[in-house]
């Protein structure tokens, strides 16, 4: 039981704190970037240059900056470039400090999910492996650690990321413990969370097939049927999940995109 009010505790602490945070931290470098292109997001209209975000915090805050009239500059005649650099400092320049200060407030909010959600995750995978008193210390270390509060109440992707890279190996462990399709579905459903909030999440795909089929080959008599179910979950539902996150815009990629 203490060890759920120590959770409760630490949450609650962490929460007020990151409010407070993201009403006091001044706008970051990238952050009008990300904002004005969570918003064209929510219209299905986020065609920015460069696009190396994917969707998981436009899905997360981007209804925000919508719903607060965002200024778009598309009567400017640089709207044409759809570089989203130049188009976000235009925005800028349409408001005012109040305004501001508002919009970015009201838009980092939603985004504290992802930091209360990985203290949370950190909580429950440290209380399955080694009991409460381990659990409560390694939730108080993250919520201060450095740089997770210097950077958990800004509208950009790296806490996001953090969570979504956790769950993943969270999953990863759970499906070692206890394979089946139900384990397996929920394992591509992490490496959906983890792919849809930062490109660099994108080493996690090779690793999926190897983790079950690795479990399959351990086990005795072999599952190689389970392995091959497993491995179509894993790999479909993120790869389904991401091309419907993307409002199932998909083509092939240019050279210097990849570069």
């Amino acid at each position: 039981m203490w060890e759920r009010l120590g959770l409760a505790l630490i949450l609650a602490a962490l929460a007020g704190a990151l409010i407070f945070q993201a009403w006091h931290t001044g706008v970051t470098v990238d952050e009008p970037a990300h904002l004005l292109s969570a918003r064209l997001y929510w219209e299905g209209d986020d065609r920015l240059a460069p696009r190396d975000v994917p969707p998981g915090i436009k899905i997360a805050g981007g209804w925000v900056p919508k719903q607060l009239g965002l200024p778009v500059p598309r009567d400017h005649p640089a709207w044409s470039t759809r570089d989203g650099w130049l188009l976000a400092l235009l925005m800028m320049e349409r408001m005012n400090a109040a305004q501001i200060r508002r919009i970015f407030f009201l838009a980092r909010i939603p985004l504290l999910v992802f930091p209360l959600l990985t203290a949370f995750l950190l909580w429950r995978w440290a209380m399955q492996l080694d009991g409460g008193r381990t659990a409560v210390l390694l939730t108080l270390a993250f919520a201060l650690e450095p740089t997770v509060l210097g950077h958990q109440a800004l509208f950009k992707n790296d806490l996001a990321a953090t969570c979504g890279y956790l769950l993943f190996w969270y999953r990863a462990w759970r499906y070692w413990h206890a394979p089946g399709p139900a384990n397996a579905a929920l394992l591509g459903g992490a490496l959906l969370v983890a792919l849809l909030a930062k490109l660099s999440m994108s080493v996690l795909i090779p690793s999926t097939p190897v983790i079950v089929g690795l479990r399959a080959l351990s086990r005795r008599p072999r599952r190689l049927r389970q392995a091959l179910t497993g491995t179509l979950l894993v790999l479909a539902i993120p790869y389904f999940g991401a091309l419907a996150a993307s409002q199932f815009e998909a083509r092939r990629l240019a050279g210097e995109e990849l570069e």
